[in-house]
């Protein structure tokens, strides 16, 4: 299967001179690889790395859910510098939780790991979405580690129920598709974006071909709901819910409408600069950038 004219279908590199020249990059392209950091309780947590085996990366980023590292290749070609996307747990080429729970203070204990392994010095620390909550937990979890904050098109004030219902719903709605096309049309009706060249190359390096010839997504997020006609499945999923159930109730906010209104005191308390990215059609309404004032003046 071919997700691109000009490439192999399974380099997942192959769009890296498209996305140069559309943020304006002239000259050759970064070493970019992919590496991986071994977690305590026997995951891999891996991601990639731009610049040369001996230059320590300058920011770090993290993406949202259901995305992964390479939804950072355009800006990291942009800015022309050092850098690392991670891989979130459950996303991209890291390793699945076997509690199925990813909670932003669960998935910064496995950033920090991957800080103290790979970054020499404090860096520039960037959240978008779920990653902009484990963000702030990470930077408050390792302060020396982080110059400063960049949180991108999400807050603490978040109100998930309501304002992420439908990308809930476009992640785990539907489970497997004939094409890629079907999933950028599915993409656009759910109003992800409207650049078709765009989504498609982010479908392409979020999706993979099983074994009947249907195209899945490679997060977790869209394996949590099972397939009604397989047992097994069922069974599994029944008991990774469960798990992942009693664990959110272990650390139950007092406000479950705003699960992470917890976040905005390590946000105030930080020493490093904080800046708030909103997007001209984001998640962050006018009320929630006038609490993030309130909070950070």
């Amino acid at each position: 299967m071919s997700f691109d004219a000009a490439g192999d279908s399974t380099n997942e590199f192959r769009f890296l001179a498209s996305d140069a020249a559309g943020v304006g990059r002239t000259g050759p392209l970064p070493e970019v690889r992919r590496v991986s950091v071994p977690i305590p309780d026997g995951r891999q947590l891996s991601a990639l790395r731009y610049g040369g085996e001996h230059e320590a990366p300058e920011f770090v980023l993290l993406h949202g859910m259901g995305l992964n590292a390479h939804s950072f290749d355009p800006t990291v070609l942009a800015l022309g510098r050092p850098a690392l996307a991670i891989d979130l747990a459950g996303h991209g080429c890291s390793d699945w939780r076997a509690d199925a729970t990813y909670r932003p203070d669960l998935l910064a204990e496995d950033v920090v790991v991957a800080l103290d392994a790979l970054a020499q010095g404090p860096v520039v620390l960037v959240g978008h979405s779920l990653g902009a909550l484990t963000a702030i937990v990470v930077a408050a979890l390792r302060p020396s580690a982080v110059q400063s904050l960049v949180i991108v098109d999400l807050t603490p004030g978040v109100t998930p129920s309501s304002d992420a219902a439908g990308i809930t719903e476009f992640i785990a709605g539907q489970r497997t598709f004939d094409t890629i096309d079907e999933i950028v049309d599915r993409a656009v009706q759910f109003g992800i974006g409207s650049d078709r060249a765009a989504l498609t190359r982010g479908v392409a390096l979020n999706t993979r071909l099983r074994s009947d010839g249907k195209l899945e997504w490679t997060h977790h997020f869209a394996h949590l709901l099972p397939d009604p006609n397989n047992p097994a499945e069922v069974e599994a999923a029944a008991k990774a819910m469960a798990a992942a159930a009693a664990a959110q109730d272990a650390a139950a906010p007092a406000d479950p409408s705003q699960p992470y209104a917890g976040l905005w005191s390590p946000l105030e308390h930080l020493a490093a600069p904080v800046t708030l990215i909103r997007g001209a059609a984001g998640m962050v309404s006018d009320a929630m950038l006038a609490e993030w004032r309130e909070h950070l003046p």
